[in-house]
């Protein structure tokens, strides 16, 4: 099952390859964050992650983790909530930069 797919634009999805930090403040907006998981596995792993900056370039937004537990302490969580606390961690607002909308992801 395949949700919020991006389109094929050319190579790297037609992003510059150009890479910033999760937490520069002139991160403007999360275009797509994608994550990868089998049912059966305990964690959705991190594909990638595309963003603009404050000046309208598109770049690689380099996420200060890799993988996203799918429970903690044995209670479920969704992805949305698991890359809530992350936000948290990381002081970066992720309703300002709209990640939430921006989340795609494949079960296999």
């Amino acid at each position: 099952m395949e949700v919020n797919g991006i389109q094929e634009r050319g190579t790297d999805h037609g992003i510059r390859r150009e890479e910033v930090s999760f937490t520069d403040p002139d991160l403007y907006r999360i275009e797509v964050i994608r994550f990868l998981t089998d049912y059966n596995f305990p964690y959705w792993d991190l594909s990638y992650c595309y963003g603009v900056l404050k000046n309208g370039t598109q770049v690689r937004v380099q996420m200060p983790f890799f993988q996203l537990p799918k429970a903690v302490n044995g209670k479920r969580q969704t992805l949305s909530q698991a890359l809530y606390h992350e936000c948290v961690k990381a002081k970066v607002n992720g309703k300002r930069l709209k990640i939430y909308d921006a989340i795609s992801y494949l079960v296999a």
